[in-house]
């Protein structure tokens, strides 16, 4: 049970475990117990391995901005096209400063910078080993389908989620990571806001990031990616009402494909047939001439493959219709 969704009265200053035991049997009959799943040793490990490589790169970047702000003190501005690429540090290198002292300070930045670089390598390579041996490596590759996600990105949202088969829709998913509209609806006015930001923050925040690679056409052939169907619609994808939401779209259909793919394939009792789930995301259509709504349909159908785990070109076909 969690704790801390389990009711309990401000007025409540006593406690103990007679009273805790009555608590929670009244709890449990009435239904209102929240289950939590307790997830094993491995995966809280690769957790805290995704966790120590987010740290690194935010290092990483605070060393950078240490560094920048120093150069600007002083007043020495870089005038290439973008920093940090091989010419911008061979030029911090070679920069020369009036005083010593100064000097030392710029050589102990670019130490740090290396040593931050070296650090963010160092752990990406022991996730890619340790995804090898991983009991959810199927699903990592099968995230890794969708634009915008590599081995870093997908190995955070899975370790971050864990095992997907306790969600029964694609809703209950966006719901606990927090990337549904908030609402306060009144009578007969209703209104939506933001997203309401709950569950896990590191997960909400890997997925919008990589949400982002959707606002721009692939620079890829067709053929090579599993979603290249729903891409070539995305091309040109319609501008939403409120733009904070546009990159959650697609998104939501890449969370719901992966989402049914774990529960029906992996985690049904009978690997039979996987039954046509459709997906759908209402969007406004650019052309207003005629006053009907667009839907955007991702099917998500089983291949031909019975009786077994399904490889990942018979799962993952997809579908995408204009209606």
């Amino acid at each position: 049970m969690s704790p801390s969704k389990t009711e309990r009265k401000p007025n409540e200053k006593v406690k103990t475990d007679k009273k805790d035991a009555q608590n929670i049997a009244k709890l449990f009959r009435n239904g209102d117990i929240t289950e939590v799943r307790v997830p094993p040793a491995l995966d809280e490990a690769v957790r805290d391995v995704c966790r120590a490589r987010t740290d690194a790169s935010d290092d990483l970047r605070r060393s950078k901005q240490r560094l920048n702000a120093f150069l600007l003190r002083n007043g020495h501005r870089y005038s290439g096209k973008s920093r940090w690429t091989p010419s911008h540090m061979r030029y911090l290198r070679t920069l020369t400063l009036p005083d010593l002292v100064q000097k030392i300070v710029l050589e102990e930045y670019m130490q740090a910078i290396d040593s931050g670089i070296d650090r963010l390598q160092r752990l990406k390579d022991k996730m890619n080993q340790i995804l090898l041996d991983w009991e959810w490596e199927p699903i990592v590759r099968a995230l890794m389908a969708c634009k915008g996600f590599q081995e870093v990105a997908a190995m955070t949202v899975i370790s971050e989620l864990g095992d997907l088969r306790r969600f029964e829709h694609p809703r209950e998913l966006m719901g606990f990571l927090g990337l549904v509209p908030s609402e306060g609806t009144t009578g007969t006015r209703r209104r939506q806001g933001g997203i309401t930001k709950c569950g896990n923050s590191h997960a909400r925040w890997m997925l919008v990031e990589c949400s982002q690679h959707y606002r721009k056409a692939p620079m890829i052939s067709t053929g090579i990616t599993l979603f290249h169907k729903l891409q070539e619609v995305d091309h040109n994808p319609p501008k939403l009402r409120r733009a904070r939401l546009g990159p959650l779209m697609p998104l939501r259909a890449a969370c719901g494909c992966l989402s049914h793919y774990v529960r029906f394939s992996l985690g049904s009792p009978d690997h039979g047939q996987l039954p046509s789930k459709e997906i759908r995301i209402k969007q406004p259509h650019q052309n207003h001439k005629k006053n009907k709504p667009t839907f955007k349909t991702v099917e998500l159908r089983r291949g031909a493959r019975t009786g077994a785990r399904p490889a990942l070109g018979d799962v993952m076909s997809l579908s995408c219709l204009d209606r």
